[in-house]
């Protein structure tokens, strides 16, 4: 029984140490991820973003080789930038998809009926 509670109290704790490093050591950040799509460079991600790259390769020191496709970046946004950002991003993939249902509808002759 005590080796399961010591288990569980390590898993816990190994847990909150990795929460803790997703903290931006700046206050006024937020650190969002970002998976690199096909065709996808530091200068656009830094750019969707409004990040500067300075501030993108302080968070990710490996990219400095450049970027490989789902590779998971930690982006920092300043906090007054990050839900308006998060919006437009939303935005963006929702019209991506709409645009690519109705290429994808038009191909196959409309969409499909039941």
């Amino acid at each position: 029984m005590k080796r399961i509670i010591t288990l569980i109290a390590m898993v816990f704790l190994m847990g909150s140490v990795a929460t803790a490093q997703q903290k931006s050591e700046n206050n006024d950040e937020v650190i969002v991820s970002h998976t690199v799509e096909l065709g996808e460079s530091v200068l656009l991600i830094c750019k969707k973003y409004v990040v500067l790259p300075q501030d993108f390769y302080k968070y990710n020191k490996e990219a400095i080789h450049g970027v490989k496709e789902n590779t998971v970046l930690r982006i920092p946004l300043h906090k007054s930038k990050s839900k308006a950002i998060q919006a437009e991003i939303a935005a963006n993939r929702e019209a991506s998809y709409n645009s690519f249902a109705a290429t994808d509808n038009r191909r196959s002759g409309g969409p499909k009926k039941d």
